[in-house]
């Protein structure tokens, strides 16, 4: 049984309506959807509606190490504010057995993540969340039970309330992925889901705004968020990495050569980028185009490009 915890009334309201979750990915967007919750009272209303509101994070294992050190000073921050944060990792038993974390999986089939598979983010961010959240429901109705088959437990929730909040965090520029996201699923207990996406249903924001609204409230500022072997890195990117996290490039490319290896049989036997060139010939190829970049300018470039791979929370 999990050990009752004291939150603020203000995000916990003893008498609350339902449910409202931040799908927190630690990286830009979802960091100012949570400083605006916290800090602005008319947009904490719209996003709570009276709701008991809980902050989720599920962890690949390949975050980088800004973005542990981000999640750190976030848990110090919904902890003064009296904000309900929970950080899944595989210990937690959201995670499946073949999926704990990234490199888990890829040591275990010799595989590796490529442009245009989604697998990665479907198996270590959106399975731990639902799981996470069937459990959650299933407290707040008094049963505490870990049979997540079907999601009984969001269903009879959202019945016994009203649909479980889910904000998700896409920016401007990615209504393409809210389309998507919104058509995602024909199960029952995808209907229990009230998805909601305010930077583009009601603020208008694109990346750039989410940083200046950050900075504007003198805490954390952080850059984006993604695995270390995300395989949608730009060339500049792929030169960072190297840069300043060779073991992990490194590391990145051995795992790459033992899915090469595992696959000789295949016709088609392609690495992390999405084609026959391994990690290697890859930077070298960047290198060629952008290696005169500066240390700073890979890093302003760094802070201000990336996320996970395109997915529908």
């Amino acid at each position: 049984m999990q050990k009752t915890k004291t939150y603020s009334p203000l995000f916990s309201p003893k008498d609350f309506l339902g449910l409202t979750v931040l799908s927190f990915g630690a990286g830009q967007d979802s960091t100012a959807l949570l400083y605006r919750i916290i800090f602005e009272i008319s947009f904490r209303s719209l996003m709570l509606n009276g709701n008991r509101l809980m902050v989720v994070f599920s962890d690949t294992g390949n975050e980088h190490f800004e973005t542990y050190e981000h999640l750190k000073e976030i848990k110090k921050i919904c902890a003064v504010y009296g904000v309900e944060f929970h950080h899944l990792t595989p210990d937690l038993g959201y995670h499946s057995e073949s999926w704990q974390t990234l490199e888990h999986q890829f040591k275990k089939n010799n595989s590796i993540a490529m442009k245009r598979v989604k697998s990665c983010t479907d198996n270590l961010k959106i399975k731990p969340i639902y799981r996470w959240l069937d459990h959650q429901c299933s407290i707040l109705l008094g049963k505490e039970s870990r049979n997540h088959f079907g999601k009984k437990h969001i269903i009879e929730f959202a019945e016994k309330y009203a649909p479980i909040r889910m904000i998700i965090g896409f920016a401007k520029g990615e209504e393409s992925r809210m389309l998507k996201t919104q058509k995602f699923g024909v199960q029952k207990w995808w209907e229990s889901i009230d998805k909601i996406f305010p930077l583009i249903q009601d603020l208008d924001w694109g990346r750039a705004d989410c940083i200046n609204y950050m900075e504007s409230t003198g805490l954390a500022v952080c850059g984006p968020s993604n695995c270390i072997f995300c395989p949608n890195v730009s060339k500049q990117e792929l030169i960072y990495l190297w840069r300043f996290q060779k073991s992990n490039f490194l590391r990145w490319a051995r795992l790459e050569r033992n899915k090469f290896n595992a696959n000789t049989h295949k016709e088609k036997n392609v690495g992390a980028l999405g084609n026959q060139r391994s990690l290697v010939a890859e930077l070298r190829v960047a290198l060629e185009k952008h290696g005169d970049m500066t240390d700073q300018e890979l890093k302003d470039y760094k802070f201000s490009h990336g996320h996970c791979i395109s997915g529908g929370y």
